[in-house]
């Protein structure tokens, strides 16, 4: 495993670049899958994939081994949340980045039945593991072609029909009610629920259910 520290300004693409390739490198060694993780308190290295296999990571690429081509021909390959999808180096740059700085991450396109819910489950710990790495809650949605996760400041990519807020402590509210101006971080209250709680915060959701009828009714 190789620390790297915390993300902050001062990290150019040569870094997250950098990082890429030491996952490559080891993987090319060792011939097992590494990735490029960040714990919750905002620390990022690159590890093997099944060290810190656990809910609480934020994953932003992993590169392994092509098993569907013989020894001799097998590459490494890139990829991350979106299933299926493979990446080049000058890809995967910006891509790191955005996980690690902003906690944008895209998730492609809702996953059929099943699969489907199973992704926005994947979703939602990711959302909120970004949430206590960036101590502020985050967004849950549809951006009208994929699944994604990101801060509130991205709030103009997603449909807030079929998205949602979640918070470090994993409570969701719809995207429907508006935020209270200036208190960023008023979901994360510790006193009760109490009968007038939705006048006052918002209406609590089932983010799964929340977006799975919203992505297929939009």
């Amino acid at each position: 495993m190789k620390q790297y520290g915390k993300v902050d300004v001062s990290w150019a693409d040569s870094r997250f670049r950098a990082m890429i390739e030491e996952a490559i490198q080891m993987t090319k060694k060792h011939e097992r899958t590494f990735v490029v993780r960040q714990d919750l308190d905002g620390n990022v290295m690159v590890c093997e994939s099944d060290e810190f296999e656990d809910v609480h990571s934020v994953f932003a690429c992993w590169a392994g081994v092509d098993e569907n081509k013989e020894p001799s021909e097998r590459a490494i390959i890139l990829t991350d949340h979106v299933r299926w999808e493979r990446y080049t180096l000058e890809q995967m740059v910006p891509r790191v980045r955005d996980v690690l700085t902003k906690g944008m991450v895209e998730l492609g396109p809702l996953g059929f039945l099943s699969e489907g819910r199973l992704q926005l489950r994947y979703a939602e710990v990711l959302a909120r593991n970004l949430a206590q790495v960036h101590d502020e809650p985050f967004i849950l949605g549809w951006t009208g072609k994929e699944v994604a996760v990101g801060p509130l400041s991205e709030e103009s990519r997603f449909r807030n029909v079929a998205s949602c807020v979640i918070t470090k402590t994993g409570d969701a509210w719809s995207m429907l009610d508006r935020l209270p101006v200036g208190d960023p971080h008023y979901m994360d209250r510790q006193e009760p629920l109490t009968e007038d709680a939705p006048a006052r915060y918002g209406t609590r959701i089932n983010p799964v259910d929340h977006i799975y009828r919203g992505i297929l009714e939009s």
